[in-house]
């Protein structure tokens, strides 16, 4: 570890152990780890941690949630006093211990988020547990496959949830841990770093995309558009930031625009499609004598074969119903 003590160190509570560390990693961080923790809870408390009182109540804060040393001691006090623990020798050893396990004393040292060695551990007590003199070594073998591949499988899992980076170019806690106490990076270098990420995302003219693309598609309107757009929202970006060049903008736009439309004007009998706007058809059509028709009508799928009969006449049938009707009683 190029003689480097680790910051933190999670372990079981082996006396000999805790005593060595002491001797030999002098600031090093020893806590407990917690998974050790709650399977020792199992022999010693197990008929607490069956009661949903007990357990979410006082256990699984006392190992969690406490932010504050107050937190943790008026937490452990009320649990003892609500179901008279005070001589339970176990917990009176878990509380001597409590600043190597509970959060509240932990928060001055790293741990990259990691409370335990489960990961290592509870891989060993899935094949002890497994293990008796009755099991066959056929079903020993068939167990054991079974157990290997759903951890497997959650480990693909996990693998697949922490991909930030691959999917999405996100650099993990884990990789900026490294960058800056191992690599001395103070700041993340510029391939980790999109474009689309920075504030002046939008002020950007991108060129490689049109130099990528074909020639009909960079003749495409959507792309022009798409173009002039960026410019555009540049331009007016940097204009609007005083009245002087707000006015020089505007001066500038206007005979802009009075030079385009000279050179729409020229242009509009070459390729007169390309430069129609929508709602301009009607004026196009106007000043060059084209007719145009209404479309054939057609009897809607599913109507009957009847002469469809105008508003006028559903009103003169209805009167004349009325009056037949008021004969008809009188």
């Amino acid at each position: 570890m190029g003689s480097k003590a680790p910051k933190t160190i999670f372990t079981d509570q082996d006396h000999a152990m805790a005593n060595a560390i002491r001797t030999v990693f002098l600031n090093s961080d020893h806590r407990l780890c917690i998974w050790h923790i709650g399977k020792n809870a199992t022999h010693h408390i197990a008929h607490l941690l069956g009661k949903p009182g007990f357990r979410d109540k006082y256990w699984h804060k006392l190992l969690y949630r406490c932010e504050s040393e107050i937190e943790m001691e008026t937490t452990w006090k009320a649990m003892c006093q609500e179901w008279n623990l005070s001589e339970n020798k176990w917990l009176d050893n878990l509380y001597r211990l409590r600043h190597k396990w509970c959060p509240a004393f932990g928060r001055d040292f790293f741990s990259a988020r990691i409370r335990s060695t489960q990961r290592s551990e509870s891989t060993n007590n899935v094949f002890q547990d497994m293990a008796c003199k009755m099991m066959t070594l056929s079903e020993f073998v068939g167990y054991y496959e079974k157990q290997a591949e759903k951890m497997r499988n959650t480990e693909i899992v996990d693998d697949f949830d922490c991909k930030l980076f691959e999917m999405q170019g996100w650099l993990c806690r884990h990789a900026l841990y490294i960058l800056t106490n191992v690599a001395n990076i103070t700041s993340i270098p510029s391939q980790y770093i999109l474009k689309r990420w920075t504030k002046v995302a939008k002020q950007r003219i991108y060129c490689e995309d049109v130099a990528q693309s074909s020639h009909h598609a960079v003749n495409s309107k959507t792309l022009r558009l798409k173009r002039l757009m960026q410019l555009a929202f540049s331009v007016m970006n940097d204009s609007a930031n005083h009245d002087v060049t707000e006015e020089l903008a505007t001066t500038a736009l206007l005979r802009l625009r009075s030079q385009i439309t000279t050179k729409m004007q020229s242009l509009i009998g070459k390729d007169h499609v390309d430069f129609l706007e929508e709602g301009d058809e009607s004026e196009y059509v106007e000043n060059h004598g084209i007719r145009v028709f209404d479309p054939l009508k057609r009897r809607p799928k599913g109507v009957p074969n009847t002469p469809i009969k105008g508003a006028a006449e559903k009103r003169k049938r209805k009167a004349s119903s009325c009056v037949g009707g008021t004969l008809h009683e009188n």
